[in-house]
């Protein structure tokens, strides 16, 4: 019996039986003893994650797929979706929105773009121009660009961009903000321009 208490393979083995019956709490006792034994093993920390949240213990799940982000892009993807999934589930995208902002692997930022509002991006800098500028806003996800012409701070209910904004003789303070498809919202960016 002591062999068995100290058996790694015995503990998951007895886990993964107790999952079979959908007996999910024995399941986890039996994982966090082998756990304990060894815990080098990701695939049996993704296995608990996923037994606490079968049985409605979310915050679990999370501490224990949080605690295997460790910098390495191939793991911390895997390991991002499944944080991620649970979220979504959740509908909580705003908490999926702050991990990506703290995270500074570009491959990861990349693979989970659709969560984040970055600021639209000008096709001209503002300054002084001697001719007509044809402004074009673009965005970095799928989503919606809302601007001003006037200097005002753009919401929803602001002009929507579609096709490039012209800008004749005048001055001009363009502001535009950019909502993605989950609702988040970026910070609002401005330019100034001079057309003579």
């Amino acid at each position: 019996k002591s062999m068995q208490e100290n058996s790694y393979e015995y503990q998951v083995n007895q886990a993964l039986d107790a999952a079979e019956k959908e007996d999910y709490d024995l399941a986890i006792t039996y994982l966090e003893k082998a756990l304990t034994l060894d815990s080098s093993d990701i695939e049996m920390k993704y296995l608990l994650a996923s037994y606490y949240d079968k049985i409605g213990e979310t915050e679990n799940a999370l501490l224990v797929l949080k605690g295997l982000i460790n910098g390495d892009t191939d793991s911390d993807s895997i390991t991002y979706s499944k944080i991620f999934e649970i979220y979504s589930r959740q509908g909580n995208i705003v908490e999926i929105s702050h991990m990506l902002a703290d995270c500074e692997d570009e491959v990861i930022l990349e693979k989970f773009q659709e969560y984040v509002a970055n600021v639209p991006e000008f096709s001209e800098e503002g300054g002084s121009y001697d001719d007509v500028v044809h402004l074009k806003l673009t965005a970095n996800t799928t989503g919606t660009i809302y601007y001003t012409v006037n200097g005002g701070t753009p919401d929803t209910t602001s002009d929507v961009y579609t096709s490039p904004i012209f800008l004749e003789s005048g001055y001009y303070t363009v502001k535009a903000v950019f909502v993605n498809s989950y609702g988040l919202v970026s910070e609002v960016i401005s330019q100034q321009y001079e057309i003579n």
